[in-house]
């Protein structure tokens, strides 16, 4: 079985709401654009009502319309539709969140008592303030960050997430893998069957020990054959699959717009869940025939199981180095 099918080690169970937000819809009238190969329309129009709204102060009228007036806790909230090129029309927002907090002025939750806020003016859409996980140098753990989303008893098929991100200059990466965030339903099932899809970089090193740019994959992350995806992905039982539209490739100390789109099969049999991921607007991996859940996708976690495994050993790194994810901005929403 493939090193990467460790699982995030995060808490189980945990019946605690975690920002319920207040249900924006994104999009009005006006006509969408096509994602590429996706056949999903991401929203355009003017005008935006919106649902409710969690914390205080102004915002934008969704999808560029004016007025609007939608609270986030007292942060920028980036609702017009460019920002998020794929998000599907019609989408209920469940965060919209700056990263100006820890944990998204108390909307997310984030165990361990772990990560912070770096000010950094190179901010791509919510400056200054953004989240960071670390790796200190000379350490073989991370943080113990866990940042998480979801809402209990919430049976939501589809998901979609979209945030900036980039690594630091000095973030070589493990000899296995990178895990960067998971779509899932590992904590909050609500009557499916728990699954602990992630994406995650590829190696960041040639054979060579040379530091080489990173690819972004999708692994449904669950052993065991429980999950057999062998009929359309790479590796033991479909494990992991890679980009098969665009393979854009990822450097270092560079801000990346990263989506991701999960619908969950019928069941874990079924072959019809979806999983499709863009960087920067391009289409990189569509998958549309995945066993994966069966009817529920609910949760979003920013970690990168930074455990003390061999991938971080300092045999293995420089250890002399740090590594940092930092993360600008987030939305998740669920598609109609």
């Amino acid at each position: 079985m493939s090193g990467i099918i460790s699982s995030n080690n995060g808490p189980q169970g945990g019946g605690e709401e975690v920002g319920t937000g207040g249900g924006v819809s994104n999009g009005g009238g006006g006509g969408g654009m096509a994602s590429g190969g996706g056949g999903m329309a991401s929203g355009g129009g003017a005008g935006g009502g919106t649902g409710g709204a969690s914390g205080g102060g102004g915002g934008r009228g969704t999808d560029g319309g004016a007025g609007g007036g939608m609270g986030t806790g007292g942060g920028f909230m980036a609702t017009d539709a460019g920002f998020w090129p794929h998000e599907p029309l019609g989408s209920t927002v469940l965060i919209d969140c700056p990263m100006n907090t820890r944990d998204c002025e108390g909307r997310m939750k984030n165990y361990n008592s772990g990560g912070g806020i770096k000010q950094m003016n190179d901010a791509p859409l919510s400056p200054t303030g953004v989240y960071y996980d670390r790796l200190p140098a000379n350490a073989t753990k991370g943080d113990a960050a866990q940042l998480t989303y979801f809402k209990p008893g919430a049976g939501i098929r589809q998901l979609y997430v979209g945030f900036r991100w980039k690594v630091n200059a000095d973030f070589q990466g493990g000899i296995v893998g990178n895990k960067l965030f998971f779509m899932r339903t590992a904590e909050n099932p609500a009557g499916g069957e728990p699954v602990n899809g992630v994406f995650l970089l590829t190696p960041g090193r040639d054979e060579q020990g040379n530091w080489v740019p990173f690819h972004l994959n999708f692994s449904h992350n669950v052993g065991g054959g429980l999950l057999d995806n062998s009929h359309t992905c790479a590796k033991d039982f479909g494990l992991e699959c890679q980009p098969n539209v665009n393979d854009v490739l990822l450097y270092r100390d560079t801000w990346y717009l990263v989506e991701g789109y999960v619908k969950a099969s019928s069941c874990m049999t079924c072959r019809d869940g979806v999983v499709r991921w863009w960087v920067d607007g391009t289409l990189v991996g569509e998958y549309t025939n995945l066993n994966y859940g069966s009817g529920v996708v609910n949760e979003f976690v920013f970690d990168h199981t930074w455990d003390g495994s061999a991938n971080y050993q300092c045999q293995n790194r420089d250890c002399s180095k740090e590594w940092f994810h930092y993360l600008d901005h987030v939305r998740i929403s669920a598609p109609p």
